[in-house]
């Protein structure tokens, strides 16, 4: 069983991970494939301009907003991992709401091993798809 506190992180969780999905839905994708968060008042990416390379995260508010609005394949090929990013938050979202509520929650997501495995795919698929990014913005789509 979950205790009080940990019921309340979950809630916690559910209220963020829904405000991002939110988030993602309001930004209208930016057709160049990066720059959706400029809508939100924040600088353009600087190693884009400065290095002539996009960034590690590049077109990831993008792939967001283009998964929010239905557009899979086109997230995909903006940026593959801020797809599975928002995939992977709608998941926790739905997890993290049955957590809450029924107060329970499988022992493997709290072992330093599950963590330490999801930070090593997390970051293999951060280079990878910045790879893929830097591939389009030097080749082309």
């Amino acid at each position: 069983m979950m205790t009080p506190s940990e019921r309340v992180s979950a809630a916690v969780v559910v209220g963020a991970l829904a405000g991002v999905i939110a988030l993602a839905f309001w930004l209208t994708p930016d057709p160049r494939g990066l720059g959706t968060h400029e809508q939100l008042g924040l600088r353009p990416c600087l190693t884009v301009y400065v290095f002539d390379l996009p960034c590690p995260f590049c077109g990831m508010t993008t792939a967001m907003s283009l998964m929010a609005h239905g557009h899979p394949v086109d997230a995909f090929r903006t940026q593959p991992a801020g797809a599975l990013t928002f995939a992977a938050a709608v998941v926790a979202l739905a997890a993290c709401m049955v957590f809450a509520v029924a107060g329970r929650m499988p022992a493997v997501l709290g072992s330093r091993r599950w963590q330490k495995s999801l930070a090593i795919v997390g970051a293999a698929m951060v280079l990878m798809a910045w790879a893929y990014k830097i591939y389009v913005h030097k080749m082309g789509p």
